[in-house]
């Protein structure tokens, strides 16, 4: 009777076991707003938050119109400035490997990390949506100030996977300082099998909201794909979170529907998945 019954155990662990490990896992839910750039750095020491604070607000090359709101986001508990060397952590001196496949790395990484000793991570993540865009504002400039202070050659935009070599940076905030634009937080891009792709967006996080993904598409239908997809971020990205928009173009409307957001499977994002129909004018 007692082999019987270590025989039953035995046979009811084996199957609980088989069970827990043929269960789904579910993602880990990712913060709402996640910004964070990497700055590469040839030097040790990054700047002082005094200097940054002259450089971001009081003496801005880019006349960014930044004041108190902004200056008060260095004091806040959910933004950070973190250092790491080679010797802690190699590996993500190697942003070519850590990227995602659909990141556009630049040809010469190799030399644009030459000399680095350090990399300076400026972070914003919030478990709960942002009140104000001054943390977007002020993680941009930051991010820029501690590249030109210390003759950094690479920056990278870990949530829209998005690099800016030399002073790539420097010149787009130049040009246009508002750093909650959409164009210069979000891309859109595209991936495809040989049956069929997939338009999709990086960098929505940063406003704390879903990026949003077309699945399913012929790959003759990429073009229509990509501008609804664009137009329908930004229009997101504009206003806040929508469920459906009427979107015209190519001499159609097209009604585009957002799925309820769910977690990635890397546990990385909140993705939306996006239906679109032609409408009938009337």
């Amino acid at each position: 009777m007692t082999v019987f019954l270590a025989f039953v155990a035995a046979i009811i662990a084996v199957g609980a076991a088989i069970y827990l490990a043929g269960r789904k896992r579910k993602p880990p839910i990712p913060p709402q707003v996640r910004i964070e750039f990497w700055v590469y750095s040839s030097v040790d020491d990054r700047p002082s938050d005094s200097d940054i604070l002259n450089r971001v607000l009081g003496e801005n090359p880019h006349r960014a119109r930044l004041g108190k709101k902004e200056g008060l986001v260095l004091s806040d508990i959910r933004f950070h400035i973190g250092r790491v060397r080679p010797d802690s952590n190699p590996y993500l001196f190697r942003p070519d490997a850590l990227a995602e496949p659909d990141a556009d790395v630049p040809d010469d990484i190799g030399r644009l990390l030459d000399n680095t000793v350090a990399l300076f991570r400026v972070s914003y993540i919030s478990e709960t949506a942002m009140d104000s865009t001054a943390a977007l504002s002020f993680a941009w400039h930051t991010a820029d100030a501690i590249n030109e202070a210390v003759g950094s050659r690479l920056v990278f935009d870990t949530v829209a996977q998005r690099f800016w070599p030399e002073r790539s940076l420097y010149d787009e905030l130049h040009k246009d300082p508002n750093a909650v634009r959409y164009d210069l937080n979000v891309v859109v891009r595209w991936t495809e099998t040989p049956q069929e792709g997939t338009a999709f967006t990086r960098g929505m996080s940063k406003m704390g909201l879903p990026d949003i993904e077309m699945h399913g598409v012929p790959p003759d239908h990429k073009t229509v794909a990509l501008f609804l997809v664009e137009a329908a971020s930004r229009k997101l990205w504009e206003e806040g979170w929508l469920s459906e928009i009427d979107i015209e173009g190519f001499g159609e409307v097209f009604g585009v529907k957002m799925l309820e957001p769910h977690p990635e499977r890397s546990g990385r994002r909140m993705i939306s998945q996006v239906e679109a129909v032609r409408k009938i004018r009337g």
